[in-house]
Order: structure tokens, then C-alpha cells, then sequence
């Protein structure tokens, strides 16, 4: 079996475990999607479904809050009917009745899933192992991190924040100084031109409030999967600080999951 990996949650009280889950599963070279947008019937049917129907595993964040939300339990009845594996994932509350039997992975503790839980859902995938040059694996050239300077860090936090730079040379911070690491944050991408296959990034640290005065650290080219009319496109590039200090770039492709190639530039 092949595809990506489909997060199904409850939107209103879920989404940050949901951000660090899909952050978690994208560094581990997996295909991952899962929805932010409100959702409505037209939406579920024309968006969401289609991303369950060819996806190659399904995940299910289980909480009180999920267990009582309908776009969940279609979610779960579309991939039991479309023959989907599914890995529950216990972050607080009970199992779902309806999930009974399914082996769940218990992270009530806060924590993330294991190494095992992670090389299960990629057997389900079918994808191969870290760096195999498998496709969706996390390989070079198959949308890996791209390394870059480290952002120096004063008893386990950062020293200084990490972001981009906005119009007019305004330093806007992504990951605030004094921030514990490992850490990162995931910001959503569009194109501002027709045709754009490529979004390119320009990271700063620093505590000035304009770039000229920060530290550049990198400059980033992500390859934009299916170029088509300008703002169509939705990337999610992840800010990740490692706890040595290490920072690099992941981007994926949020229509179909996939990775989204990056090219470390400058």
C-alpha cells in the first residue's frame, strides 16, 4: 500500500497536539495530511474524503473532545469502508468504542508516539526506511531537511528568536528568544504569482526589530509541487531548532501530503 498519512482530530480543541504530531511524522520522512480549515459538508465530501480515499493510513487522535465530534467518526467510518489501517493514538480521555480491538498507542502523558509506533505506520505506508531514497522517505531530494547555521542557545533556550523577514525589513519572530528546545513552528505558504514553482525563505535570528540589524541564517528555495494560479498553492514549512541548537527546514505539500523539495541556497 502507498499514500500519505491521514490525521483525523478535533479541529476545535486538537490542533496543537495535531501540529507537533505532524511535525513529528514529516521529520521521520512520512507523507503527512491533515485539514485546518472549518469544516462543512461540502468541504468534507470535496477536500477531506478524497485525501482519506487515497491515503495509506490513517491515524486518530483520540480525546473526549474527538470522540464527540461527527467529522471524526465520518472520517472513521469512510476508512473502515475504504479498508484504510488505523492507528489510534490515546492523548487523553478513553478508547473509542468503535475502535475497540485496534491496537492504540497511549500518549496521555503529553508525549509524542514511539520509534516503534512510527516504523508501524510507515510499514502500513509501504515506504521504506529513513533515507533509502525511497520516495516520501525523507531521502535527499525527496523533500529532507536542509541544514543551516545554528542559533546559539544560553541553558537550553534560545539566546535570540528565529524568524523571517515581512515587508519593509521587519524582523517578524517565529520562535521567540528564551524558548526551550528541541522546538519548532509550523507556518502555512502560498504563491503571490501565477505559475510560481518555487517560495523562497530567508531566516534571521537576532532580537532587533529589522533584519539588516539580526543574523541571516539561512535562505531556503521550496519547491512549489503543483504550480497553478497564484494563492492556491498551501505549503507548510516547519522552523525546527534541535536541542544542540541545529536549525533546519521542512516543507510539505498540504493538497497532496508529500514532501515538498528544499534547497538550501544561501
Amino acid at each position: 500500500m502507498s499514500g500519505h498519512v491521514f490525521i483525523s482530530y478535533d479541529h476545535a480543541h486538537d490542533m496543537s497536539y495535531v501540529e507537533g504530531l505532524f511535525y513529528q511524522l514529516s521529520a521521520a520522512g512520512l507523507p503527512v495530511w491533515y485539514d485546518r480549515g472549518p469544516l462543512t459538508d461540502t468541504r468534507w465530501a470535496d477536500v477531506v474524503a478524497p485525501q482519506l480515499d487515497s491515503c495509506g493510513a490513517v491515524v486518530v487522535v483520540m480525546t473526549p473532545d474527538a470522540d464527540r465530534c461527527e467529522w471524526v467518526f465520518r472520517d472513521i467510518d469512510r476508512a473502515v469502508r475504504g479498508g484504510k489501517p488505523i492507528s489510534p493514538l490515546l492523548v487523553r480521555g478513553e478508547p473509542f468504542f468503535t475502535l475497540v480491538g485496534l491496537p492504540h498507542e497511549d500518549v496521555t502523558a503529553g508525549g509524542r508516539p514511539s520509534d516503534e509506533w512510527v516504523e508501524r505506520i510507515r510499514a502500513q505506508l509501504g515506504t521504506g526506511a529513513p533515507g533509502t531514497g525511497v520516495p516520501g522517505t525523507g531521502a535527499v531530494g525527496s523533500g529532507a531537511p536542509a541544514g543551516a547555521a545554528a542559533v546559539p542557545l544560553e541553558r537550553g533556550r534560545t539566546a535570540e528568536a528565529l524568524g523571517i523577514e515581512t515587508m519593509g525589513g521587519v524582523f517578524t519572530p517565529l520562535i521567540g528568544r528564551d524558548t526551550a528546545v528541541p522546538c519548532h513552528r509550523t507556518e502555512f505558504f502560498t504563491t503571490a504569482d501565477d505559475g510560481q514553482d518555487q517560495i523562497k525563505v530567508t531566516v534571521y535570528r537576532g532580537n532587533a526589530a529589522v533584519v539588516a540589524q539580526n543574523q541571516r541564517v539561512g535562505v531556503f528555495e521550496v519547491t512549489v509541487p503543483n504550480p497553478g494560479p497564484r494563492g492556491l498553492a498551501n505549503i507548510a514549512i516547519t522552523f525546527d531548532i534541535d536541542g544542540r541548537g541545529a536549525f533546519r527546514l521542512l516543507a510539505v505539500d498540504q493538497g497532496t501530503g508529500l514532501p515538498a523539495p528544499v534547497t538550501t541556497i544561501g
